[in-house]
Protein backbone atom coordinates (compact mmCIF):
# COMPACT_ATOMS: atom_id res chain seq x y z
CA UNK A 1 0.00 0.00 0.00
CA UNK A 2 3.05 2.41 0.93
CA UNK A 3 4.20 2.03 -2.80
CA UNK A 4 0.86 2.68 -3.78
CA UNK A 5 0.08 6.13 -2.05
CA UNK A 6 3.80 7.23 -3.28
CA UNK A 7 2.92 6.89 -6.68
CA UNK A 8 3.75 3.42 -8.03
CA UNK A 9 2.07 1.70 -10.72
CA UNK A 10 -0.22 -1.30 -9.17
CA UNK A 11 2.36 -3.53 -11.18
CA UNK A 12 5.43 -1.70 -10.48
CA UNK A 13 4.51 -2.01 -6.26
CA UNK A 14 3.49 -5.55 -6.87
CA UNK A 15 6.97 -6.27 -8.86
CA UNK A 16 8.99 -4.67 -5.88
CA UNK A 17 7.20 -6.79 -2.79
CA UNK A 18 7.44 -10.14 -4.88
CA UNK A 19 3.48 -10.14 -5.72
CA UNK A 20 1.48 -10.91 -9.09
CA UNK A 21 -0.76 -8.46 -10.06
CA UNK A 22 -3.30 -11.23 -10.25
CA UNK A 23 -2.88 -12.14 -6.16
CA UNK A 24 -3.51 -8.77 -5.47
CA UNK A 25 -6.91 -8.86 -7.80
CA UNK A 26 -7.76 -11.74 -6.49
CA UNK A 27 -7.75 -10.59 -2.66
CA UNK A 28 -9.87 -7.67 -4.00
CA UNK A 29 -11.92 -9.79 -5.15
CA UNK A 30 -12.24 -11.94 -1.90
CA UNK A 31 -11.68 -9.08 0.76
CA UNK A 32 -13.78 -6.29 1.68
CA UNK A 33 -11.33 -4.37 4.09
CA UNK A 34 -8.57 -4.89 1.28
CA UNK A 35 -10.51 -3.73 -1.65
CA UNK A 36 -11.94 -1.01 0.60
CA UNK A 37 -8.05 0.27 1.57
CA UNK A 38 -7.24 -0.48 -2.06
CA UNK A 39 -10.06 1.95 -3.21
CA UNK A 40 -8.91 4.74 -0.54
CA UNK A 41 -4.98 4.91 -2.89
CA UNK A 42 -6.57 7.51 -5.57
CA UNK A 43 -8.12 9.28 -3.01
CA UNK A 44 -4.45 9.85 -0.86
CA UNK A 45 -2.81 10.17 -4.22
CA UNK A 46 -5.06 13.28 -4.28
CA UNK A 47 -4.26 14.70 -0.78
CA UNK A 48 -0.37 14.41 -1.50
CA UNK A 49 -1.05 16.67 -4.78
CA UNK A 50 -3.36 19.00 -2.90
CA UNK A 51 -0.75 19.08 -0.40
CA UNK A 52 2.38 20.14 -2.64
CA UNK A 53 -0.27 22.60 -4.25
CA UNK A 54 -0.29 24.14 -1.04
CA UNK A 55 3.23 24.08 -0.49
CA UNK A 56 3.98 25.93 -3.81
CA UNK A 57 1.42 28.22 -3.04
CA UNK A 58 2.56 28.90 0.10
CA UNK A 59 6.48 29.72 -1.11
CA UNK A 60 4.82 32.39 -3.80
CA UNK A 61 3.93 30.32 -6.70
CA UNK A 62 1.05 32.91 -8.00
CA UNK A 63 -0.32 29.70 -10.07
CA UNK A 64 -0.69 27.66 -6.95
CA UNK A 65 -2.23 30.58 -5.39
CA UNK A 66 -5.03 31.29 -7.96
CA UNK A 67 -5.57 27.77 -8.43
CA UNK A 68 -5.85 26.63 -4.82
CA UNK A 69 -8.39 29.23 -4.34
CA UNK A 70 -10.31 29.40 -7.29
CA UNK A 71 -10.76 25.86 -6.11
CA UNK A 72 -11.05 26.28 -2.54
CA UNK A 73 -12.13 29.65 -1.60
CA UNK A 74 -12.10 30.58 2.37
CA UNK A 75 -15.20 29.89 4.05
CA UNK A 76 -15.63 34.02 4.96
CA UNK A 77 -15.56 34.17 0.87
CA UNK A 78 -19.21 34.46 -0.85
CA UNK A 79 -18.08 33.25 -4.22
CA UNK A 80 -21.66 33.05 -4.71
CA UNK A 81 -22.38 31.69 -8.54
CA UNK A 82 -19.82 32.46 -10.96
CA UNK A 83 -22.18 33.45 -13.64
CA UNK A 84 -24.03 35.48 -11.92
CA UNK A 85 -21.04 37.33 -10.84
CA UNK A 86 -19.59 37.31 -13.97
CA UNK A 87 -19.51 40.94 -16.62
CA UNK A 88 -21.62 39.56 -18.58
CA UNK A 89 -24.29 38.82 -15.89
CA UNK A 90 -27.58 39.50 -17.39
CA UNK A 91 -28.46 42.18 -15.02
CA UNK A 92 -25.69 44.67 -16.22
CA UNK A 93 -26.28 43.58 -19.83
CA UNK A 94 -28.98 46.43 -20.97
CA UNK A 95 -27.22 49.13 -18.70
CA UNK A 96 -26.04 52.37 -20.27
CA UNK A 97 -22.14 53.10 -19.63
CA UNK A 98 -23.69 56.36 -17.46
CA UNK A 99 -25.34 53.88 -15.41
CA UNK A 100 -22.42 51.49 -14.84
CA UNK A 101 -20.24 54.40 -14.18
CA UNK A 102 -22.55 55.96 -11.13
CA UNK A 103 -22.66 51.70 -10.27
CA UNK A 104 -18.97 51.81 -9.64
CA UNK A 105 -18.79 55.17 -8.12
CA UNK A 106 -21.37 54.13 -5.53
CA UNK A 107 -18.96 50.95 -5.10
CA UNK A 108 -15.75 53.02 -4.32
CA UNK A 109 -17.66 54.90 -2.27
CA UNK A 110 -18.88 52.36 0.17
CA UNK A 111 -14.99 51.35 -0.10
CA UNK A 112 -13.85 54.49 1.45
CA UNK A 113 -16.16 54.85 4.24
CA UNK A 114 -14.29 51.35 5.02
CA UNK A 115 -11.24 53.25 5.45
Amino acid sequence: MRLLTLGASPAAACQKVGVSITAVLVTMDQSAAFRKRMDRVPDLLSQNVAASLYQAAMKGSVTAQTFYLKNLPPPEWDVGDAEHDSPESKEFQNLTVDQLQELDADESDQFEDLE
